[in-house]
């Protein structure tokens, strides 16, 4: 995981009687930073996906 800024959620969810703090933490990137992420992320979601395309299926 990348070291850096991270901006903080957090949310308070109860649970029956007990509450549970729920914390998201999400990179701080600059626009360039987050468009190459976006990219690597959108590349294996189609490699991933691809290989259940329907196509490519025998049934």
């Amino acid at each position: 995981m990348q070291n850096g800024k991270k901006s903080m959620e957090e949310h308070t969810v109860f649970s029956g009687e007990k509450s549970v703090a729920v914390r998201n933490f999400t990179p701080v990137l600059s626009e360039p930073e987050r468009i190459k992420t976006v990219k690597e992320i959108n590349d294996t979601l189609y490699e991933v996906f691809s290989k259940y395309d329907s196509t490519d299926r025998t049934e």
